[in-house]
């Protein structure tokens, strides 16, 4: 039998049930906030927020189980189990559970609780402490409890590994694609063509017929300016070269910013982050526009396929010597300097071989991209199906 809970996001439960606030099966607190001069760059307690972990600090205000529940931000709502030594930042709250309460059940509970339906601010995402220990959840007699706890543990873990198995997946695919791409336009199609040494240690064997030169004789330095009524551009890592509304107009008042100072990028132009180019922040731009004045912007000679010479200076090959011409310190940003750059040697095909090559890796490179789709929407499909079991069970909906 079933009845009313009297609470909208629960409707019914079983008649047996009850509706308790969280405030009567734990405690809640924020976490204190963390200090600059707190803060190691490395330590002995893990640093958690509101979206994860931060950092480490060697001091901690967490020693025993407990959830992290995220306040701020996207991660708003989100719950972590804790059962270790942390400092936990004012971006989350803690929930310490009564000594005769479950954590195994109330994890799933709480997972499944839409706690991020509290959020009461229009701007960055909020909830407050208050109205979690406030928020009515459905309380199941003790060994109903141990029993869903039980079936979800083992319901969730073969979801989960069945979800880990298709990104292990992807991330063979994604190697697949990478392979394709770099072996096209370092090597080429034909696999029967003579090969010679290049002469240059980290190209090592190339066709026969193709050219080697240095990239100062195929690109010319540029830096037009005063251009600020043309699209915005940027280079990120994935994506190479995009326009900038794509990605940061929900973010970033272009409108604010003096562009004044920016490059012209026309189509075809070789653009490098000089900070970021070590880890491949490169691209050969399809679109026309001005990026930072920061950035490196090359024209590219005639010798190239604009298509075929994004794929080439973006493949792993070529990121290798962004890295060696680049200077600093640490991981964070290594700047990239031209007059280092221009003197590395390159190998170019034929203009008409590289128009083949670009057919063959799209070719390829599209089939791999659906096999990817086709693993992530079946992951998708996994998660919907975890949480609505999640919530069907927690709620009394299915009995186990």
């Amino acid at each position: 039998s079933y009845k009313d809970s009297g609470v909208e996001w629960l409707g019914e439960i079983p008649e047996h049930w009850e509706v308790k606030k969280i405030k009567y099966i734990g405690k809640i607190k924020s976490g204190d906030a963390i200090v600059n001069n707190e803060l190691k760059d490395s330590g002995k307690y893990e640093v958690f927020g509101g979206n994860g972990l931060m950092g480490y600090c060697n001091r901690y205000n967490v020693t025993n189980e407990s959830f992290i529940i995220g306040r701020v931000g996207a991660y708003c709502g989100n719950v972590r189990f804790n059962n270790q030594k942390r400092w936990i930042s004012d971006n989350a709250l803690i929930f310490s559970l009564f000594k005769d309460e479950s954590y195994n059940y109330v994890f799933h509970l709480l997972t499944a609780s839409r706690l991020n339906s509290l959020n009461s601010s229009n701007a960055q995402p909020l909830i407050t402490g208050n109205k979690v220990i406030n928020f009515n959840i459905p309380y199941p007699p003790r060994d109903e409890q141990t029993k869903i706890a039980s079936f979800l543990d083992e319901k969730t873990a073969q979801i989960d590994e069945v979800i880990s198995q298709k990104e292990k997946l992807i991330e063979l695919l994604k190697e697949r694609k990478q392979i394709v791409i770099n072996d096209a336009v370092t090597k080429g199609l034909d696999k029967n063509v003579e090969m010679i040494d290049s002469g240059v240690e980290w190209i090592g064997k190339i066709p026969k017929h193709w050219g080697i030169l240095p990239l100062k004789a195929c690109t010319k330095l540029k830096s037009i300016k005063n251009v600020p009524d043309l699209e915005l551009l940027s280079v990120y890592l994935d994506l190479g070269v995009i326009r900038f509304k794509d990605v940061e107009q929900k973010r970033t008042n272009v409108t604010s910013i003096d562009l004044s100072d920016y490059q012209l990028v026309e189509k075809g132009d070789f653009v490098l982050n000089n900070q970021q180019a070590w880890r491949g922040s490169v691209g050969v731009s399809k679109y026309k526009g001005i990026i930072s004045p920061a950035y490196i912007v090359l024209e590219l000679s005639d010798k190239f396929n604009f298509i075929f010479a994004n794929y080439y200076f973006r493949n792993k090959l070529t990121v290798s010597q962004y890295l060696i011409n680049s200077k600093g310190v640490g991981t964070i940003q290594r700047n990239l300097y031209w007059g280092s750059l221009k003197q590395t040697y390159i190998s170019i095909p034929p203009k008409n071989e590289q128009v083949q090559i670009v057919e063959y890796i799209e070719n390829q490179t599209t089939k791999i991209d659906k096999a990817i789709e086709l693993q992530q929407n079946y992951i998708s499909k996994l998660k919907e199906y975890k949480a609505s079991l999640i919530d069907s069970v927690v709620t009394g909906k299915v009995k186990v």
